[in-house]
């Protein structure tokens, strides 16, 4: 498999394989637009040798000629079951509002230690993360799996980051 090394006058370095070009292009599809800015040097490979363009503008789009419009991307369709970008987008944005509200809750179960109040806090707290927790597992099951790693990256951690505050905070009722 031979790899491409191409290094833009901004200093990012892309590489490129032959054997993952079209899925490549597929998901990061404005590095292979062209390259618009002016450059002081490119590095460029055709199929003998690699050498530096110093040209400025274009001159190394003609190294790269692929389609300049964005194809819809794989990981975004519905039709392999999966839910459609707007709906992803949507149930992360609510399940992000039902983390920041059990977090608050949970802040103030932590701030309520000690008092009286502590228990009742730690409960709306706990309901909260419970809820939270759920409607995410409850995403998680309705996506493919490409859909379902892209939605771990984007909010696994917090889900994460939750289930870690509440255990501290049950920790402190003992």
């Amino acid at each position: 498999m031979a790899a491409v090394n191409v290094k833009l006058s901004c200093g990012l370095l892309h590489k490129f394989a032959s054997s993952r070009c079209l899925t490549h292009r597929l998901r990061y599809p404005a590095l292979y637009v062209s390259f618009r800015a002016k450059t002081t040097g490119v590095w460029v490979c055709n199929k003998d040798s690699i050498h530096k363009e110093s040209h400025s503008g274009y001159a190394a789009a003609r190294y790269f000629p692929f389609p300049t419009t964005t194809p819809r991307l794989r990981w975004l369709s519905s039709a392999r079951g999966g839910l459609s970008q707007q709906e992803i987008k949507k149930k992360i944005d609510e399940i992000t509002d039902l983390f920041m509200e059990a977090r608050e809750l949970l802040s103030d179960a932590a701030a309520a230690k000690g008092t009286i109040y502590f228990n009742e806090d730690l409960e709306d707290a706990t309901t909260a993360v419970k809820e939270t927790l759920a409607l995410y597992n409850q995403l998680l099951e309705q996506l493919t799996e490409e859909q379902r790693n892209d939605v771990v990256r984007a909010i696994g951690l917090k889900m994460e980051e939750l289930k870690a505050q509440e255990s501290m905070i049950q920790e402190m009722k003992k």
